[in-house]
C-alpha cells in the first residue's frame, strides 16, 4: 500500500485497473475495422463503446461491475480518441501497452498524477 497527498493506493487494485486497460487496449486495437470505416466521430464512439460493454461484461463475470463508471469510460474515451482513433496510422498493440506500462512504472514520477486519476476514478467502482 502506498499513501501519497491523502490518497491511499492499493497495489492490488492498481493491477486490476492496468488489467482493464490492458484487456480494452487489446480489444480496441483488434477489432479496430480501419480508419475507412472508422473516420466519423458517431462510429468511433460507437466502437468504443462496444469494446467497453465487451470488456466490462467479461470483468463482471468475475465479480467487478465496472459498466456504470462513467469516469472510467469518459477518461479512457478520451486517451484512445486522441491516442488512436484520430491517428492516420495505426501503431502496434505493442506501442499501446508501452503507453501504459509506462504510465503505470511507479519508478517513473511524472505519471503519478495520471496514475492518481485513474485509480480515483476507477476506485469508485469498487468502494
Amino acid at each position: 500500500m502506498l499513501k501519497t497527498d491523502n490518497i491511499i493506493i492499493v497495489k492490488r487494485r492498481l493491477e486490476l485497473y492496468l488489467d482493464f486497460i490492458i484487456n480494452i487496449t487489446y480489444k480496441i486495437h483488434t477489432s479496430h475495422p480501419g480508419f475507412d470505416c472508422l473516420y466519423e466521430d458517431e462510429d468511433i464512439k460507437n466502437h468504443y463503446n462496444w469494446c467497453y460493454k465487451s470488456i466490462c461484461d467479461d470483468f463482471l463475470k468475475h465479480g467487478v461491475n465496472f459498466n456504470k463508471n462513467n469516469d472510467v469510460k469518459k477518461y479512457l474515451y478520451n486517451f484512445f480518441y486522441k491516442y488512436f482513433y484520430t491517428k492516420k496510422k495505426l501503431e502496434s498493440l505493442s506501442y499501446y501497452l508501452t503507453i501504459w506500462s509506462g504510465i503505470f512504472n511507479d519508478k517513473n514520477k511524472k505519471n503519478i498524477p495520471i496514475i492518481y486519476t485513474l485509480y480515483e476514478n476507477f476506485d469508485k467502482t469498487l468502494v
